[in-house]
């Protein structure tokens, strides 16, 4: 087993095994919690990827437009207006926060390669850390299964030695 700590106390996962079912019990909950928190903090990376990689081909369609030339302008994901291009060497980039930068074409790209860049690595960290934290509930979960196993055996043992196998079977 890996070193990772694990649960409301940060115990190790080589203690696990040592805890009480209740404490695994938590443990695998908070497990559980956060590798939901990081699959749904991929799925934001993802997408904000996807809109990053939608707004470098918007740059690049840009970069081929002329002036005068018509185009359709979204106002929504669904609505458009039709409008001209004035000036097709320079875009306006949201920077966040309702700011928008003034760039021409080619700075527009290098901010959209640098941004896409930013998210894979931030991507591929998540990435990581959530494949361990998969693995650690599977181990935390392992564990609760065979305290589990190993208190309803001894209850039944305990209670008239009933055999294990009917005990795993009454049990579920």
């Amino acid at each position: 087993m890996a070193e990772q700590q694990a649960g409301p106390t940060q115990v190790s996962v080589k203690d696990i095994p040592k805890l009480p079912v209740e404490h695994v019990r938590q443990i695998r909950e908070q497990v559980e919690q956060e590798v939901k928190v990081l699959g749904d903090s991929l799925a934001s990376l993802r997408a904000a990827l996807a809109r990053i990689d939608a707004s470098r081909a918007a740059v690049e369609s840009m970069a081929r437009q002329k002036e005068g030339q018509s185009m359709l302008v979204p106002l929504t994901g669904s609505m458009y207006i039709a409008g001209t291009v004035a000036e097709p060497s320079h875009v306006l980039i949201d920077v966040g926060a309702g700011y928008y930068i003034e760039k021409s074409v080619e700075d527009a790209m290098g901010y959209c390669i640098r941004k896409a860049e930013l998210l894979r690595a931030n991507h591929d960290k998540f990435s990581e850390v959530a494949r361990a934290k998969r693995q650690l509930l599977e181990e935390v979960t392992m564990v609760l299964q065979a305290k589990v196993r190993a208190a309803v055996q001894q209850q039944g043992a305990a209670a008239g030695g009933v055999p294990p196998a009917r005990v795993e079977a009454a049990a579920s």
